[in-house]
């Protein structure tokens, strides 16, 4: 009977500890790499690329759309490109076990020009 209370106890504490160690274990960067570049997906509707001559109608809009990428892009007296807006961006998990991604999640946080976002 005392061997089945013991076990009986240390059951509930081996699970007391486990739960404990869950809700306690601090949220890291799973992986935090430098950013040298970035992607950016633009939706395009197809209708406006039809007509007599396609080809022109995208070199224009490759034209325009280099022209609003260039104004968003500053240059030191280095030669070195740099955006008007910063922007970081930390990917957040459990330190050795990446629970959140183990359930198809991603804990994000975004830092655009000081205005943060979770």
């Amino acid at each position: 009977m005392l061997m089945h209370n013991s076990l009986k106890i240390l059951s509930i504490l081996t699970i007391a500890l486990f739960a404990f160690g869950l809700c306690t274990t601090p949220l890291v960067y799973a992986e935090n790499p430098k950013v040298e570049s970035r992607e950016y997906k633009l939706l395009l509707e197809p209708s406006l690329f039809n007509g007599s001559d396609p080809r022109s109608v995208v070199t224009n809009y490759w034209h325009q759309l280099k022209a609003l990428i260039q104004s968003e892009l500053k240059r030191d007296t280095k030669g070195v490109l740099t955006f008007s807006k910063t922007r970081t961006v930390k990917f957040y998990d459990t330190q050795g076990t990446c629970q959140i991604k183990a359930q198809d999640y991603i804990f994000r946080e975004r830092t655009e020009n000081g205005k943060r976002e979770v």
